[in-house]
């Protein structure tokens, strides 16, 4: 069965709470991931800056919308927890970011690390929340 990219997804029943559909969390991802790469591609201040503010409205929409529909759908617990672990794991992620010193090679082997653990999420999100709709973003 074909399902269209703005159905809502995790099984959540429609008329209930809005859910995140797969085309809003592919849009989502892919704004933080463009500003990973943009920053990695040409480290600066305005890059960074782009990069970190990316970050934080992805965690945003990940905490309220993403996580609450996939605490709704249809998963097991153990994969809400790898969903709610690569949260984690990217909050880490930018917040280490945040913390180290701008122009230096550990800014940028952490933001790789970064762009790795959106890479993951992405995959875990395609095969948990979108249960097979693609969510691979392209570099």
């Amino acid at each position: 069965m074909s399902v269209a990219m703005n159905e809502p997804v995790a099984g959540t029943p429609s008329g209930r709470h809005p859910s995140a559909t797969a085309t809003e969390i592919r849009r989502a991802q892919g704004r933080f991931r463009d500003a990973i790469v943009e920053f990695l591609g040409r480290p600066s201040n305005l890059t960074f800056g782009t990069m970190h503010r990316e970050g934080i409205e992805y965690l945003e929409f990940e905490r309220e919308e993403l996580l609450p529909a996939a605490a709704r759908g249809q998963l097991d617990d153990g994969q809400y927890d790898l969903l709610l672990e690569g949260h984690f794991d990217l909050v880490r992620g930018l917040n280490t970011i945040v913390a180290d010193t701008p122009g230096t090679d550990q800014l940028r082997a952490d933001a790789h690390l970064l762009r790795l653990s959106l890479q993951e999420q992405v995959d875990v999100c395609e095969r948990t929340v979108c249960r097979g709709r693609p969510l691979r973003l392209e570099p």
